[in-house]
């Protein structure tokens, strides 16, 4: 068994598709309204890092004052939206009770990171929290996770990284570590896209990654 499984947060763990996309609609609305963007342009959001997606879209304007603007934008729509997915608790609980170390490497804000913790009902669960805004380079630079190996005092080996994105996956396998993508993600992978483990469903978790461990 692995000493330390760490998490993205959106998209892997909390559905916020509905935050993201709302957000983003207010945006268009207010800066390009003449903008006609699709559904699946919307479901292309989350991801990337927020600044590259930004850039995208508002090529105009000023992209280092629109990201603290989204994120206070969108602290509007998390708690109408922002919903578990169904069995991580039970996950995060066992992982506990086995001593294994828990964290969340996200591209969020810590504001918001704790925000949607806080509204899916899982505030204080994780050991510890990474954000974008307490590293020098976003997913799918290792940053995020070579400071959870730091902080946890473990080796690659010793470590599964969960997440739904592209972004995800290049980040765990720059840092080294195991990899697991679930497979609920909206967007689609390519065949060279090889994680160590396909999760299905958090409420057979432990009987996937016990595949190899």
């Amino acid at each position: 068994m692995y000493k330390g499984i760490f998490f993205d947060l959106d998209g892997t763990i909390a559905d916020t598709e509905l935050v993201v996309i709302m957000t983003m609609l207010s945006f268009v609305e207010t800066y390009t309204p003449n903008q006609k963007v699709t559904l699946h342009q919307l479901l292309k959001i989350s991801g990337p890092p927020i600044k590259d997606t930004l850039h995208q879209y508002f090529p105009n304007e000023d992209v280092e004052k629109l990201i603290p603007e989204f994120a206070t934008k969108a602290r509007e729509f998390y708690p109408k939206y922002a919903v578990a997915f169904p069995h991580i608790n039970a996950v995060i609980q066992r992982l506990k009770e086995r001593g294994i170390a828990t964290g969340i490497v996200t591209s969020k804000l810590r504001l918001n990171a704790l925000l949607t913790l806080d509204v899916i009902g899982m505030k204080d669960t994780f050991d510890w929290i990474i954000t974008l805004d307490e590293v020098k380079h976003p997913k799918p630079n290792p940053d995020g996770l070579h400071r959870c190996l730091q902080h946890f005092q473990l080796n690659p080996e010793e470590v599964l990284f969960v997440g739904d994105t592209i972004y995800d996956y290049q980040a765990g396998k720059n840092a080294g570590v195991d990899t697991a993508l679930v497979t609920w993600s909206l967007r689609s992978f390519d065949a060279s896209v090889q994680p160590t483990f396909w999760i299905d469903d958090f409420a057979t978790f432990f009987e996937t990654i016990a595949r190899k461990h």
